[in-house]
């Protein structure tokens, strides 16, 4: 399947962010980020994925953990905005414990256009996108990209927030 893709970081200059937490029980903070992502910044359930969960149990002072959660908020049949989470931690056997937990927060404008049909692979329906996207979708795709950089600097001050990081 053919695709033209288009993608900026929404928080540029910087690809990536990162909030490092040291604290009682981080693993149950990674489950508090969960909830900030539902209840204050209004993203669905099934806007949320967990890509990926480690649990380290070999330690038998600390339990290390590594877990991606992928975030897609969708604006239009082309356009969503992707968020990556990766949270790194160590959790104690008892949670009453200083563990530590780093999150680190990637955030995307993703605009996809499908070419799947054999008109829609031909050079004169790409320009005609172009002209489309060059001269209509663009300002659109600015409102959007707009919108991707508010809700990641409200990913963070929410996370700071939750957490009393200044």
């Amino acid at each position: 399947m053919a695709v033209i893709r288009f993608e900026d970081d929404c928080m540029e200059p910087t690809a990536k962010l990162k909030i490092e937490y040291r604290g009682p029980n981080p693993f149950e903070a990674y489950k508090r980020v969960l909830e900030l992502l539902k209840v204050k910044l209004g993203i669905s359930e099934n806007e949320i994925f967990e890509r990926d969960f480690r649990w380290d149990n070999t330690s038998d002072e600390k339990s290390g953990f590594f877990i991606r959660v992928y975030v897609m908020k969708k604006h239009d049949i082309r356009t969503h905005t992707f968020i990556e989470l990766i949270f790194e931690g160590s959790q104690p056997r008892d949670v009453n414990k200083t563990g530590d937990l780093s999150i680190s927060i990637i955030t995307k404008l993703v605009t996809n256009y499908f070419l799947d049909t054999p008109i829609e692979k031909t050079i004169f329906y790409k320009l005609l996108l172009k002209f489309y996207h060059n001269n209509f979708y663009k300002n659109v795709r600015e409102r959007f990209f707009e919108e991707c950089r508010t809700l990641s600097e409200k990913i963070v001050r929410e996370i700071k927030n939750a957490f009393g990081i200044v």
